[in-house]
């Protein structure tokens, strides 16, 4: 029998305008959708009931990247995924990773040939993350110094903050200097806020204020309260009639030393700035639980 209608058993499609409809199936595919689930949100988002040959057939039509419908030739495969792989400088992430990285710009390509690409060209990667890995322990070395003063280390310490107290705002963060040499405790400060640029430069001020003299090198992380201190340091050691506080004199501290081979200042990671970090430990076992008890106490009697 003729179908004189011209509409089969699937009824009317209102489709939306193309390039609405290329963008919702762009928006699928970057989220990973499966063909059956992008049919399910067609309905949702657009009342939409097709059928997966009609789909795929769209898909074809709008260009819609896919693994088997792919756009680029092996070269250029290899150099984009080459191009993700390079900005990750410690190697720390997997194939997935970068598929993910590579789907968000509409380049879908398969988990097995990022990870042959990988292999092949950053093969330590690899080596770091595989299952059973253990991480690198930290090479731990005896400590040395010229002697005193030849180094400080210096440090804040936010175990006394709003965050641990719990007691409203109440906040004790303590900023420290320790010298390498002796172990001595040079100066110890509790402050309103331990990451403040301005405020740990004042207190570096102090410290060379209250011994007389800069150390040969200060020892810092690499946190954003450091940036006074760091300037403090290289312009004592390094600019002639630098007067700032009336112990220093038109004189320059150091002008012979030669910065090469012993730096003003040293940025270090927490794991290596161990003078002042193992200071914290110590802090806690023998003065933090008196000094908690000794807040309660406090707050009760004013209660």
């Amino acid at each position: 029998m003729v179908n004189s209608k011209g509409v089969n058993g699937s009824g009317i499609k209102n489709y939306p305008p193309d390039e609405e409809f290329k963008e919702t199936l762009l928006k699928y595919s970057r989220q990973g959708l499966k063909q059956s689930e992008k049919l399910a949100r067609l309905i949702l988002d657009h009342g939409l009931d097709i059928s997966l040959a009609k789909l795929n057939q769209f898909e074809r039509k709008f260009e819609i990247p896919s693994v088997r419908r792919k756009k680029l030739e092996p070269e250029e495969i290899v150099q984009v995924v080459l191009d993700e792989v390079q900005k990750d400088v410690t190697q720390n992430n997997g194939p997935n990773y970068f598929k993910e990285r590579l789907k968000d710009r509409d380049i879908k390509v398969p988990r097995d040939t990022i990870r042959s690409i990988m292999r092949e060209y950053y093969p330590e990667g690899a080596a770091k993350w595989y299952p059973g890995k253990k991480k690198l322990r930290v090479n731990r070395q005896p400590l040395s110094a010229l002697g005193p003063f030849h180094e400080i280390a210096a440090d804040g310490h936010e175990k006394l903050g709003a965050l641990a107290l719990q007691m409203g705002g109440l906040s004790l963060p303590i900023y420290a200097y320790r010298d390498k040499w002796s172990g001595d405790l040079v100066q110890a400060t509790t402050v309103p806020d331990c990451r403040s640029p301005g405020t740990c430069g004042h207190l570096y001020l102090d410290l060379i204020e209250k011994l007389g003299g800069i150390s040969q090198q200060l020892n810092l992380d690499k946190g954003s309260e450091i940036g006074w201190e760091v300037a403090f340091q290289k312009c004592l050691r390094c600019v002639i009639y630098f007067i700032l506080i009336q112990v220093i004199t038109s004189d320059e501290f150091a002008p012979q030393i030669d910065e090469g081979i012993y730096p003003s200042v040293a940025l270090l990671k927490s794991v290596h700035n161990i003078v002042i970090e193992s200071l914290w430990q110590w802090l806690r076992a023998k003065i933090g639980y008196n000094l908690r008890e000794i807040i309660i106490s406090k707050l009760w009697r004013k209660q």
